[in-house]
């Protein structure tokens, strides 16, 4: 009777062994798939990445090859993407202590009276919890652990300015970004990272289309919503 106690302890300790093995050979892989449905959720359109780098030595996540997809009607090149990410995790009342992101390529693809990243952002001011301007008080309220954020930082920018009457890419930088005190779910820190980085490139991206002339393919009230409208006003405005 011993002996089969014995044995079957062994065998618990060596299964427990395993799935322990098996999970921290696999955190990597959970990790990229939760960042992928958090900003898939937020942002409306598939969002890939192809490796997360668990470094527990150096308490830090390194993202790589973060790419958001263009929704649906514009080209199949990214609307965004993103080199490296790296995410540093904290101990305090953060529980994310930095998110650091550096030379990301975001595309600007004027179409009518539209673009893709007015889209995009509207959605991600939905999942934010913060309803946009012109959808009233309405936010998404995402279900879900609470995640805090200290910083986020996004350095060195690049925006490709497209469209019909553009007969050459227009490439602008886009001035940095720091956010923080960020607090939400992962689909809500999604939307509230996403939508200010994409409003910040609209308004440069409305900016340099005034400089060179474009304003009539811009409709400032449909395409870049208030923050936009307001910027433009600023530059003496576009006029319909």
């Amino acid at each position: 009777m011993r002996k089969v106690i014995l044995i079957v302890m062994v065998v618990l300790v060596v299964a427990a062994a395993g799935a322990t093995y098996y999970a921290y050979n696999n955190m990597d892989r959970f990790a990229k798939g939760v960042l992928q449905d958090a900003a898939s959720k937020a942002l409306g359109v598939p969002v890939t990445v192809d490796s997360v780098d668990l470094q527990f030595g150096q308490r830090q996540a390194v993202i790589k090859g973060l790419t958001v997809a263009n929704p649906p009607g514009y080209s199949r090149q990214a609307a965004i993407s993103f080199d490296s990410v790296t995410v540093q995790v904290g101990f305090g009342q953060a529980d994310i202590e930095k998110i650091e992101a550096v030379a990301p390529v975001i595309r600007v693809e004027l179409k009518g009276k539209a673009n893709n990243l007015a889209q995009l952002r509207a959605r991600a001011q939905r999942a934010s919890g913060k309803a946009s301007p012109a959808e009233g008080s309405g936010g998404s309220r995402s279900k879900g652990p609470v995640f805090h954020v200290g910083l986020l930082k996004v350095q060195g920018a690049q925006a490709i300015l497209t469209g019909p009457e553009i007969k050459q890419p227009v490439r602008i930088g886009v001035k940095n970004l720091e956010l923080r005190n960020l607090e939400g779910t992962g689909s809500q820190l999604a939307g509230q990272i996403f939508a200010r980085l994409l409003g910040v490139t609209l308004e440069q991206a409305a900016s340099a289309a005034v400089q060179r002339g474009l304003g009539k393919v811009i409709n400032k009230e449909a395409s870049y919503g208030e923050g936009v409208t307001n910027y433009l006003e600023k530059l003496g405005g576009v006029k319909k």
